[in-house]
């Protein structure tokens, strides 16, 4: 009945499908996975991922920081990831034998993100799905485990992480020059175009944060936890009301996607281009081969030319010279007369 007569109060579900809630013990890793023990995360992979691991450990100091900040409060005390070779492994790894809907699945009760090495087709490293998964849990770690709006979930887990930042962008762009923004309850209903409600939603998370003097993100988390309304939490983390908000939103991406910045973003492409072009040019012209610059005097107006002067031998008269054979002409040096040859 509440939910009926206050519909946005029911925003909390469902859940978010990369963070289900499953009443199951997490299986024991296999045996052939490697561990890696850390301060506060233990990290179990697959031999085949060593090399994307070990690469990825010195960031996760670095990625737990960054949710605290964002947050407000201590999270992540303890956590464990495993990193399944393949996504088809990762229901082995998972409480439940739990079937993830993409290469990144967080579970909180049991502490536990489970992602896939291998290489997907948004191009998202392991390091940014392993961010994805911490900020799964930390949200829920902040807000006391209390329901929030799933769009909200997902899209403060994308942006923390940067997760299909380059397909984000493309949507925000489309959704703001065809004016075709969700709502929050379009993004609470679902359905429609995924990628844009994906992006729009980590878009708007990303705008929240920068209100409340920059703790918006933390202060929404904040009241939740306190048992506020996920409704009344986003009002006083954004100091206005839902239309508001979304009205700011929109005006907001139609300043950074609208038409005059994609005609002064195609303007500048062209400048490039342009001074590119004549850039190579202008070298081609410096550096012209030299066929070409024989074959630019060739075709050159002929001048009046002098003619040539012929070196002519001649018979020297000099007694002493002896015979001198016709066309061998003869020098007289050191004393003596010499042949030319």
């Amino acid at each position: 009945m509440l939910a009926l007569l206050a519909p946005n109060l029911a925003l909390g579900a469902p859940r978010s499908p990369d963070a289900p809630k499953v009443d199951a013990r997490t299986p024991p890793l296999p045996p052939e996975y490697l561990v890696y023990e850390g301060e506060w995360a233990t990290v179990g992979y697959h031999p085949a991922a060593r090399e994307r691991v070990r690469a990825m450990l010195p960031q996760l100091d670095g990625m737990r920081a960054r949710l605290r900040a964002a947050l407000g409060v201590a999270v992540l005390d303890t956590v464990e990831v495993r990193v399944a070779a393949i996504a088809l492994e990762m229901a082995h790894l998972s409480p439940g034998d739990r079937v993830a809907p993409g290469r990144v699945v967080a579970f909180h009760d049991q502490r536990l993100v489970v992602v896939a090495a291998e290489p997907g087709g948004q191009g998202d490293d392991l390091a940014s799905l392993v961010a994805h998964g911490l900020a799964h849990l930390a949200l829920e770690d902040a807000t006391a485990g209390r329901p929030v709006p799933a769009w909200i979930v997902e899209g403060f887990a994308d942006q923390s992480s940067g997760t299909a930042s380059r397909e984000r962008l493309e949507a925000l762009a489309t959704a703001a020059l065809r004016r075709e923004t969700p709502s929050a309850e379009e993004l609470t209903r679902g359905g429609g175009a995924p990628w844009a409600h994906r992006a729009v939603a980590a878009d708007l998370v990303r705008w929240l944060g920068k209100r409340s003097e920059g703790r918006g993100v933390a202060v929404f988390a904040s009241s939740v936890a306190e048992g506020s309304p996920p409704e009344r939490a986003l009002e006083v983390a954004a100091g206005a009301t839902l239309p508001e908000i979304e009205r700011d939103h929109r005006e907001s991406l139609a300043r950074r996607f609208g038409f005059a910045p994609v005609i002064l973003l195609a303007a500048l492409v062209w400048l490039v281009v342009a001074t590119v072009s004549l850039a190579r040019r202008a070298r081609k012209a410096r550096f012209t081969p030299r066929d070409e610059v024989v074959v630019a005097v060739a075709s050159a107006p002929s001048r009046p030319r002098r003619p040539e002067r012929t070196l002519v031998a001649r018979a020297s008269r000099d007694p002493e010279a002896g015979v001198v054979e016709p066309g061998i002409p003869k020098v007289r040096r050191d004393g003596g007369w010499h042949t030319l040859h």
